[in-house]
């Protein structure tokens, strides 16, 4: 008899303590996200919202359980349960609308989820015995369609695939959404402790894994470019002059002409630097354009963007690299022929697309 005594004070005590761990690390994890996010509409953002009320949900739940003398048990869950479902309503919200930026299109998953848990609730309120968790199956569906969504769209740049731990972030997901069902099975010490545990595992991998996946704004990179040059380093020529598109009626060569023409003649005291083969500028504002530079052996690459990004940075270096395995001999021989670079269009469009 005191040894079950024992172990169910033990497990108690685990249970109060992974209670605070796991309502501590969450908050942390949140705060990390809110950090990072840039503005209130992106997924970072929503990400972190619902970390916080998570911790918040996670708090509420296990302390409605371990102190039932003392708290209505039905209202701090309930409270808890509301707070982490508007954290989740908010968290498919910007996924979805960074799947859908720039298209005018309806937050249908959005609009599922707050249908849905309207329909739960108001079936609680009837008393008709259902539980609250059941709102939680519609809304774990909805976070695994967007962030599908939101994933495939992103394994297509190239830093994704190099930086973002795909299996990492499907085994957090999976934790950190199921583990709370499991209360349902086992409202015991054990079931919660093991909730806690599975939790604590999964925001881990989501915060891990998170991490290494690029900005929303790096899913619109080729969008953002303008216009890509290579200039040799000792002549200060260009060997290659692409466009990629229009602005506003006005050829991008014409216009970023311009812009490179005024950036490099007001800085024709850095031009050593800019073109030298390491330690130069990486970027430089201009106007409404950012210039970022590439520096090889013997030519720089300056492609013209709407801004600097992660993904476009990515594609720079390796489209140097190509290049100079291409048309390195050349460069190194220059005497002032480009036409002997014209077919650098096929890399260009091989790396940039």
């Amino acid at each position: 008899m005191q040894t079950i005594e024992f172990i169910d004070t033990l497990f108690r005590d685990f249970t109060v303590g992974s209670t605070y761990l796991i309502t501590f690390v969450l908050l942390v994890i949140g705060w990390g996200f809110y950090k990072k996010s840039t503005g209130k509409n992106d997924s970072t953002f929503g990400l972190a919202i619902y970390f916080l009320t998570f911790a918040i949900y996670c708090f509420s739940t296990n302390t409605a359980f371990l102190y039932q003398e003392v708290f209505d048990r039905f209202g701090l869950s309930f409270l808890g349960s509301i707070t982490w479902i508007i954290g989740i309503i908010v968290l498919v919200y910007t996924v979805e609308t960074d799947l859908t930026k720039g298209r005018a299109k309806l937050p249908l998953a959005t609009i599922f989820s707050i249908i849905q848990t309207l329909v739960i609730f108001l079936a609680i309120w009837m008393n008709i015995g259902i539980p609250p968790e059941t709102a939680f199956i519609g809304l774990s569906l909805a976070i695994i369609y967007v962030t599908y969504g939101y994933i495939r769209k992103v394994m297509q740049l190239e830093i994704a695939r190099e930086t973002f731990p795909q299996v990492w972030f499907a085994l957090g997901l999976t934790l950190s959404g199921f583990a709370n069902f499991i209360v349902v099975f086992s409202y015991a010490y054990d079931g919660f402790l093991l909730k806690s545990i599975l939790i604590l595992v999964g925001a881990l991998s989501i915060n891990y894994s998170w991490r290494g996946i690029p900005s929303a704004d790096d899913l619109d990179w080729l969008l953002a470019l303008d216009r890509l040059l290579i200039i040799e380093s000792e002549t200060s020529l260009p060997l290659v002059d692409f466009t990629f598109k229009t602005l506003n009626g006005i050829d991008a060569s014409e216009k970023d002409g311009m812009l490179v023409a005024g950036a490099i003649s007001g800085i024709n005291t850095l031009i050593g630097e800019i073109l030298a083969d390491s330690g130069g500028l990486d970027e430089i504002e201009y106007g409404s354009r950012t210039i970022l530079f590439h520096h090889r052996k013997d030519f720089t690459v300056m492609p013209v963007a709407e801004k600097s990004m992660r993904e476009l940075r990515y594609r720079l270096e390796s489209f140097g690299v190509s290049f100079e395995n291409e048309y390195g001999e050349k460069v190194a021989e220059f005497d002032g022929m480009v036409h002997h670079f014209n077919d650098a269009v096929k890399i260009i469009r091989d790396v940039f697309s």
